[in-house]
């Protein structure tokens, strides 16, 4: 009895890699709707990760403080959004750690953009 399931034990571990790869890799790539594209999501990231940083070192006006949904529905809006395609596109992401790691590396690149052009304006007469 205990070679049976041991040996169904190692057929269901050698099958399934095999039925993953005849899933559509279409399938498993599409995002779903209302959810933004990975640009997309880095390009928000990168705008209220600006209002965070901001809002903690304490650039905003103290009567924003202690609103910080409040501020990131501003920074939404301003974009075209809202808090509920935000939060449902921050947890498709979460959910896969390799496509958040991508989106993290456009939003590190765009920042870095930022903080470029930021010195450069700054060396202007």
């Amino acid at each position: 009895m205990k070679w049976y399931w041991i040996k169904m034990v190692l057929c269901i571990a050698c099958t399934l890699p095999a039925l993953e790869s005849c899933v559509d890799s279409d399938s498993r790539n599409k995002i779903d709707p209302g959810v933004y594209d990975k640009e997309t999501m880095a390009h928000v990231l990168a705008e209220m990760h600006l209002v965070e940083a901001a809002y903690r070192s304490g650039a905003i006006e103290p009567e924003v403080q202690g609103k910080g949904r409040q501020v990131q529905q501003k920074v939404l809006e301003r974009l075209g959004s809202d808090t509920l395609q935000f939060d449902e596109s921050f947890a498709y992401y979460s959910a896969n750690s390799k496509k958040l790691e991508e989106v993290y590396d456009l939003v590190n690149i765009e920042l870095t953009k930022k903080k470029l052009d930021a010195l450069e304006n700054q060396k202007k007469p």
